[in-house]
Parts: C-alpha cells; sequence; structure tokens
C-alpha cells in the first residue's frame, strides 16, 4: 500500500486506500453544510445527500448508508449541542421563571 500524498489525504473524492472513511475535509465541509442549511426552511438532511453524492461518498468505497446516517446524526446533535449552549443564558432565565411561578 502506497502512502498517500498531502493532496490525496485533503481530495474531496473518497480515498481507495482507506475504504468505508471520509476525510477530515469532508467532514468538516459536510458539517459546514448541516450548520449552514439547518436554520433555513429546507431539509439540511437534502443539502448533505447531496453532498455526499458530489463527493462520491455513496460509491463503492465510499460510506456505508449505515456510517452516513450516524455520521449525519452526530452533527446534528452538534448542531443541538451549539443551539443549547448558544442559549444556555435565555433557557435558564425561562425555567427558572416558570419554577418560580
Amino acid at each position: 500500500q502506497r502512502s498517500q500524498s498531502r493532496y490525496d489525504q485533503l481530495s474531496l473524492k473518497s480515498s481507495v486506500n482507506s475504504p468505508n472513511l471520509m476525510n477530515l475535509l469532508q467532514a468538516i465541509i459536510l458539517g459546514i453544510i448541516q450548520g449552514l442549511t439547518e436554520f433555513i426552511p429546507i431539509s439540511s438532511s437534502g443539502h448533505l445527500i447531496v453532498a455526499q453524492k458530489l463527493m462520491g461518498l455513496d460509491k463503492p468505497g465510499g460510506m456505508s448508508p449505515e456510517q452516513m446516517t450516524a455520521f449525519v446524526a452526530v452533527i446534528q446533535l452538534g448542531t443541538l449541542a451549539a443551539v443549547i449552549i448558544y442559549f444556555l443564558s435565555d433557557i435558564l432565565t425561562i425555567t427558572l421563571g416558570w419554577i418560580q411561578g
């Protein structure tokens, strides 16, 4: 097995040398797509599916449907965590106000 060049490691196409894996650049791009499209009234999941196909992640040597579903679930949990962290003070204020009546 030959060693990969820096360009091959950052390539948007799935690597033949690492089947069923996504490289870091692909993960970052999908994460950015998720973050940018989550709050518009068009499915962020749909955008992720289109991006997967454009990057060749759906082809043999790419990720299995189960792996892609797991990845999408994790980045959607990341979006949820970011929203909770961003609005934490508001959430606490509302919750305390509700408890205190």
